[in-house]
């Protein structure tokens, strides 16, 4: 996943900067706008950073406040064919208020009801592609925020402090974990972290991005949620936008270099990997992979004499020619997985599942079999690994195979042989 940042407080050289916030976010294939600044300067700067508005598949509304919304107008003007999504409570009613003075912070006025053909409202945990999704606040009590920060909605009863019911998180599930948008977290930077962690049981949260509504707080209160963020066992942290100057540097002071800056012009990267069908120019690069992953095999056993090891080319080329192969390809083009499977009599026999070994233990190989198997999705499928290799039989018994026969091949090396069987598959085995 790469995410660039089109406009933020702080400028860089060819790139303005404002009160607001902007980031162009790419995503398995996808588009994605986070928000549209106070502005229509995300697009001259989206130009000057060679990102294209009109190619932008999905727009996301943080919050209903101008310096997010302001260019919202402008995006659906300049963008044809994306669908913009609000949270369920987002209206054109936001005020800041101090004493008796009033002033409207909200969205422009009319833009909602203007474009509402290209309008979207989300609520709870909502999906918006594969891999995204739209969190709302589910704690209780954000009013008291709201209060604080003198923030306030006009509602047909009159004011009421803010709860922020028009505030969402985007949330990336990446082979790394799940990374978090949330552009000035005025329900709580911990908050909003354990809301996600709800919405995706059992997933790490591993990135936090945007601003952290810090600007107006004393030092020792941003110390303290440094320390609660540094519990939370996440990794990196790029803030800016309405956390302030010193908040920042208060931040960095405990929480170190897990702590980065936002700027116009930034770009952040997320490990993440595309799973797509293998083309020909493909085998020799999985291949050297092939030999690459199955030394561990190979030391398991004592013996660099496995088939995966002596396998050539045009043996490689002539799976190919009868089956399917797929590959997972990083972010810099790397192919750093693959797995291989051919059909015959009702059954989907999958082999050669592997992993480039810096890349394991993120998923890869779970990814991969799902992938294949839901190319073929009412087959019986079988595979096999050595039996000393734990790790592998665990990770298949764990995705629903069940062992069914044992085969030695050699002295040294002996297979076990899993099934999963499925919908109206065949049930022949060799």
């Amino acid at each position: 996943m790469k995410a660039t940042v089109v406009v933020d407080n702080i400028s860089a050289e060819g790139l303005k900067g404002e009160w607001g916030l902007c980031i162009y976010i790419e995503y398995r294939g996808k588009k994605i706008l986070l928000d549209t600044g106070a502005s229509p300067l995300f697009v001259q700067n989206a130009k000057a950073l060679n990102l294209s508005i009109e190619d932008v598949d999905i727009g996301v509304l943080s919050h209903a406040h101008y310096d997010h919304g302001n260019g919202l107008g402008t995006f659906l003007e300049t963008n044809k064919k994306a669908t913009f999504y609000l949270q369920d409570g987002c209206e054109e009613n936001c005020y800041a208020r101090k004493w008796i003075f009033r002033k409207y912070i909200g969205l422009p006025k009319g833009v909602i009801s203007t474009y509402r053909q290209r309008i979207k409202y989300a609520s709870g945990n909502y999906p918006i592609c594969e891999g995204v999704s739209l969190v709302s606040h589910q704690t209780e009590g954000l009013e008291s925020i709201g209060k604080r920060e003198g923030m306030y909605l006009k509602l047909a009863t009159g004011w009421a402090p803010d709860n922020f019911c028009h505030e969402q998180s985007l949330v990336f599930d990446t082979t790394e974990g799940l990374v978090i948008f949330n552009s000035c977290s005025h329900g709580g930077v911990i908050n909003i972290i354990r809301e996600v962690s709800a919405a995706y049981p059992g997933k790490k949260v591993i990135a936090y991005i945007g601003g952290f509504h810090l600007y107006n707080k004393p030092e020792d209160e941003v110390r303290r949620l440094a320390r609660g963020i540094k519990e939370t066992g996440i990794k990196y942290i790029y803030t800016g936008h309405c956390t302030g100057k010193h908040p920042f540097t208060w931040l960095q002071d405990e929480l170190g270099q897990m702590v980065q800056q936002l700027r116009s012009g930034l770009v952040m990267e997320f490990d993440d990997i595309d799973i797509s069908q293998a083309q020909e120019e493909d085998l020799e690069a999985i291949l050297k992979l092939q030999y690459l992953a199955y030394e561990s095999e190979a030391r398991l056993v004592g013996s660099n004499d496995i088939p995966p090891l002596k396998q050539t080319l045009a043996e490689v080329e002539a799976e190919y020619a009868n089956g399917i192969f797929l590959k997972a390809v990083n972010n810099q083009g790397q192919i750093v997985g693959s797995v291989r499977g051919y059909v015959k009599a009702g059954t989907l026999y999958i082999g050669k599942l592997m992993v480039h070994p810096d890349w394991q233990r993120k998923g890869i190989g779970s990814r991969l079999l799902r992938e294949i198997e839901s190319v073929y999705p009412k087959l019986r499928c079988e595979l096999f690994t050595g039996t000393l290799s734990e790790k592998n039989i665990k990770l298949y018994e764990g995705l629903g195979y069940v062992r069914f026969k044992t085969k030695v091949i050699s002295p040294k090396l002996e297979f076990v042989y899993l099934e999963k069987t499925r919908g109206n598959g065949g049930e022949q085995r060799d």
